[in-house]
């Protein structure tokens, strides 16, 4: 026997269903109170599934997981994902990058002393910002400085020699000739060297420098009588290098024997 339904069993069914969907609902879509102790997450947590960085709470969804091993701020060659994430110093997305969806270093500036001609003002660059090595500190080609004698190389076809200095008797002489057998230090080597007044090329007295090389006061001669002529021969031969030793004719005595 088929059991039969008014209608006032059908209406109290359907309130029941409705009850029951109505509490399904309000159990699963009520809003969190501001004060609720525990609000739902507005960001996923580790190991959640994902497809955008930004739906981690970490900010980093790889492999379509939620990742939290990373620290706060991604380090160089990190994937960021053109997201404002990387750590101080470092950028995620730069225009023609090779690695712009890592993060990494910005591109440097060009500047002078960088090594590289990359600007419109540089004739050269050579690493640095010194003067003196034929690219100046402002990037400029230098001028080598003329070549002359002294200068420590030899750079002129007139130079045998280069020592650093126009001293004569060190080997190179002061015109950067070399010098055969330069001579010793000291008196009569015909070099005024320190402690000397002058120097003739000999030790010997009475010829204008001494032999220990200071200056002589010259010998005032007659210009007439008997010692004027014996004054003179010996002023002559003293002048040509020659000393009268001791015996020889006695140029005064002689002419007043014969007055």
């Amino acid at each position: 026997m088929k059991r039969k339904y008014n209608f006032r069993q059908a209406v109290i069914v359907l309130v029941v269903v409705s009850a029951l969907v109505l509490a399904f609902l309000t159990a699963f879509t009520t809003p969190v109170r501001a004060d609720d102790p525990n609000p739902a997450p507005s960001c996923k947590a580790n190991e959640e599934t994902c497809s955008l960085n930004t739906e981690c709470c970490s900010g980093d969804c790889t492999g379509n997981k939620c990742k939290e091993s990373h620290p706060a701020c991604k380090e160089a060659g990190m994937p960021c994902g053109g997201n404002n994430i990387c750590c101080a110093g470092l950028i995620c997305a730069d225009p023609g990058h090779p690695e712009n969806d890592k993060c990494h270093a910005p591109a440097p500036v060009p500047h002078c002393g960088d090594g590289t001609i990359n600007q419109a003002s540089e004739q050269c660059d050579d690493g640095n910002i010194a003067n003196g090595d034929g690219c100046s500190s402002n990037c400029q080609i230098e001028q080598p400085p003329a070549p002359l004698c002294g200068d420590g190389t030899i750079n002129q076809a007139s130079e045998q020699c280069d020592d650093g200095n126009t001293a004569n008797g060190d080997g190179c002489s002061s015109t950067c000739q070399n010098e055969i057998n330069p001579p010793l230090p000291g008196c009569g080597n015909s070099i005024i060297e320190a402690g000397e007044q002058c120097d003739d090329g000999n030790t010997a007295n009475g010829d204008g420098c001494s032999s220990t090389c200071n200056l002589e006061k010259k010998p005032t001669l007659p210009k007439t009588g008997t010692d004027f002529i014996p004054n003179l021969l010996i002023s002559l031969l003293t002048g040509l290098g020659f000393g009268l030793p001791s015996g020889a004719i006695d140029f005064k005595k002689l002419m007043k024997k014969k007055g």
